[in-house]
This record gives C-alpha cells, structure tokens and sequence, in this order.
C-alpha cells in the first residue's frame, strides 16, 4: 500500500474560501508544492490528496523526487510567477486525476501538507479504481459520462438512443437504427411482452416535456404509441407520476395515441420502487439495461456512446457489488457498495428499507426493519433494528416518541437490560450518551458481532442469521412486555 500526503490547495495566509489554486496552478502544471520542508519526506510513487479546505477533490502520484520547487524545469505562464520564485517552496512532479463528485469527501484538517494515515487505505482504493482498473492504457476522464452525472445528460442519452430507432435513421447508421428500435422494444416489452415496433416507424422525442423528462411519440400504419419516461440517476422519485400520465393524455400531441407506455428508468440504487409500481410505471432498472447493452458489446466498441454509457453502469454496478469482494475496512469507506449490501438484506432479512439520512457530520445510508418485524414495545412505541452505515453499527431504536423522552427511553432501556440479563446475552452495550427525541437509540451491537471484522469479506449467509436472530429478539422482548403487563 503506498504512503498518502496531503497537499492543500488554499493559497491565502488566512486560507480563505475561493483561493484554491489547484486548477490554475497544480492541474495545469502537473506539480503540487506547499511552504514546508516536510515535502522532502515523500518519495517518488507516493499518492497524493488535494484538499480544497474542506473536501478531498482530487488524487496523484509522484512522478519526480520532492525538491524544491527552483529545481524543477517549469515553463508558466509569467502571470503565475509568484508561485514559482519563491525559493522556500517545496513539492514534486504529480500524476493528478480529479475525483468525480460522489467520490469527493469531507477531509477538515488543517495544514496545507501533512501525512494522511487516517485516509491511506482510501485513497489508495480510489488511485485503484481510477488507474489500475484501466490497465489496457484507457483514461476513466476520456468517458463522456465521468463527467456528464447530472440525470439531464442521461436524459440527453436516452433520447439520442430512442431517435436512433425512426425509419429515417436506417439510412445513417443501420446498426444503431437497429439498436434504437430494440430498445424501444425492451421499454414496451414490460407491458406487452411480444412487442415488436412495426416497420416504417416515425418516432418524434420531446426532452423535459411539459415537466416529462422524456416523451416519445411512436407513429405507425396501425396505431400511434406514446412512452413517458421519468429518468432518474440517484435520486428517488418525489414527483407525482399518475399526473404526469394524465397531462400526457390530455396533450394535443399525444391525444390521438392509443395506447400510453409510462417507465421509470434508474440506473443508480433505492430502497423501493412501490410509488413507480402503484402509478402502473414499468421499471428499467441498471440490471435491464446491462442485459440489453450486453446482447450489443461488440457493435458497442464501434460507437463510443453506446460504449461510453456501457462502460460507465459496467462501472457502477461492480462498485455496487464490490461488498462482497473487498475487506469490510474497505468497502465501508464508499456509498455505493452500501447499497448494494442493503438491497440484498431487503431481499434476504426483514431489513427491508434503506435510505440517506442527512446530519451535521455529512449524513448516512441507514437499513431499517420494516413489515410485521417492527413490535409494539407496549404502549412505549415502536421496536426496531437499524444499521447506520457510518459507524457500522447495528441500533436497536425506539420511535416515534412525542413526549416524556427521556422516561420513555429508561423504561424502554430497562426492559430490554431486563430482557438481556436474563439471557445473558453478549456484545450488546449501551450508546455513548443518551438520546432525547422523536427516534432514540437503545443499544448498540459493534461491528464485529454482525458485520464481522475490519479485515475479513462479508459472509452474508452468517450477516443474515445474525439478522434474523436479533429480530427474533425483538420478538421476544415485547412479548414479554405484553405477557409482564397482563399479569
């Protein structure tokens, strides 16, 4: 594992916001120096993290010794000398990839250089995944979609995919004619499975359509189809779908269709596609659009958006996954390896949703109980199990509470001590303080009695009996509360 060193990319004596020079300076000269000695420590294949004060925003690796700065050869700009003829500065020659927005981090300590022990075996996995995975010699920069995250550039994709598919565009590119129709297949396939678009097809996409994200008119010889597309990357739907249908049908441009095709498309993770369900959405998920893009790899390495796109969701989905592969220390640094640790536990444990939940520390992705495990704790409240990813910790909780906090929770924290004791039971201890709120935190199980330790790779079938054994002790618990109560 290499060393890490932090340089920060402030250059303001009182470090003030908005006087980063890391754009204008450190990327555009390939360097990164800071008025210290301590630079002289580094060795040439150290990595490098750049702070913009606040954030980790990019990465590098030291391609020279550290020297000072007067030794290396650097041909700047004169409106950037006073950076370079100071003779007390020092750095190296840096390898710099910038970070794309959901691997940026919260990094707050202060000093423009200094060791980053705490972060190494982070920013080692990230110079992993941006260099050593890319080991035909390709650049993860050079994919349009490392830079395009926004959901508008998927928008932006999906309709040059779809307007492939119109009769007129055979002419242009007969492969992705092709592909266009085939996709436009597999949408409406989620409604009628034997769909095939009929030759000759007129297809007319309308991007952010009176507040659609995508809508498609299909006109044929027999019939004309609509399809509504709401498109989402991360974020979860907040939008009402059943209106967005009803406004489609009564538009001027789509009141002669008949038939109307509603699909959510989401490439990123969520807990719960029930409200897309409810409004009789098809879902295409990332899974779907691996399947479809598989069937065309080969014809997709003649068409870099196709493969661009490809490559991106190949991308996210082994970093989705990657929890099953990496040491625990390691994937629990990142977001998207959580979701896919929770969306298997909604699959396999009464550990059915999961979410972000924002806080003053940067916030957290929490999986908690749903459905007939959660118990009534009396008339106290409810009695649940949550995991909250940024301790690692297994919460038992009790919620909602409106009044008399505090002698809600001791009660509720006595009859559980009750419950323990009596079964001496293990590796179950207390929060280091006391909460006083509408959700209160009871008892906590460390890491290693549910997740398993730092350095070993999950077994799920033990995480999942684990789970499943402390929701038979909810069970239990309030059980005893009722039968306690009755007597």
């Amino acid at each position: 594992m290499k060393n890490v060193w932090r340089f920060g990319t402030r250059w303001d004596e009182h470090g003030r916001r908005g006087t980063s020079i890391f754009k204008e300076i450190f990327l555009k000269y390939n360097i990164a120096f800071a008025y210290t000695h301590d630079c002289l420590k580094m060795r040439e294949g150290d990595l490098i993290a750049f702070s913009d004060g606040y954030d980790i925003i990019a990465i590098g690796k030291a391609i020279s010794p550290p020297a000072f700065l007067e030794k290396f050869d650097i041909s700047y700009d004169p409106k950037h000398c006073e950076y370079f003829q100071d003779n007390q500065i020092t750095g190296c020659r840096v390898k710099i990839i910038t970070l794309s927005e959901e691997d940026c981090f919260l990094y707050k300590k202060i000093g423009k250089f200094c060791s980053v022990y705490r972060e190494k075996e982070r920013i080692n996995v990230l110079w992993h995944k941006y260099t050593e995975n890319n080991r035909d010699g390709s650049d993860p920069k050079l994919n349009i979609f490392h830079w395009a995250t926004k959901e508008l550039s998927q928008d932006a994709f999906l309709c040059w995919l779809i307007q492939w598919s119109s009769k007129g565009n055979i002419t242009v590119n007969q492969s992705l004619h092709e592909i266009g129709k085939e996709f436009l297949n597999t949408l409406i396939s989620k409604f009628i499975p034997s769909f095939t678009l009929p030759q000759g097809s007129i297809v007319k996409v309308f991007k952010q359509y009176k507040y659609i994200d995508i809508a498609v008119k299909i006109e044929t010889p027999s019939g004309n189809y609509a399809i509504l597309i709401e498109d989402k990357v991360h974020a979860d739907i907040y939008n009402n779908l059943d209106n967005y249908l009803s406004s489609l049908k009564k538009d001027e441009t789509f009141r002669d269709c008949i038939d109307f095709f509603p699909i959510l498309i989401k490439t990123g993770d969520q807990s719960s596609y029930d409200e897309a369900l409810t409004a009789n959405f098809g879902i295409f998920l990332r899974k779907d659009f691996l399947n479809f893009l598989s069937r065309y790899k080969d014809k997709c390495s003649d068409h870099p958006m196709l493969s661009d796109f490809y490559s991106h969701i190949t991308s996210m989905e082994k970093e989705v996954q990657s929890f099953q592969n990496k040491t625990i220390d390691l994937w629990t640094r990142e977001w998207n390896p959580w979701k896919g640790f929770y969306s298997y536990l909604s699959q396999h444990t009464p550990f059915i949703t999961w979410n972000y939940v924002a806080n003053a520390s940067g916030g957290f992705l929490c999986s908690r109980m749903d459905g007939d495990s959660v118990k009534e704790l009396g008339e106290l409240g409810l009695l649940y199990w949550q995991i909250e990813s940024n301790k690692k910790s297994l919460c038992l909780k009790i919620g909602e509470v409106y009044e008399n906090n505090s002698a809600i929770r001791d009660k509720a924290i006595a009859i559980v001590d009750e419950y323990i004791s009596e079964n001496k039971i293990q590796g179950i201890d207390p929060p280091a303080r006391k909460g006083c709120g509408c959700y209160m935190t009871l008892k906590i199980v460390k890491q290693e009695n549910w997740l398993g330790r730092d350095d070993e790779i999950v077994n799920m079938e033990q995480i999942v009996d684990r789970l499943y054994k402390f929701a038979q002790m909810i069970e239990k618990i309030t059980k005893k509360a009722t039968d306690d109560e009755v007597k």
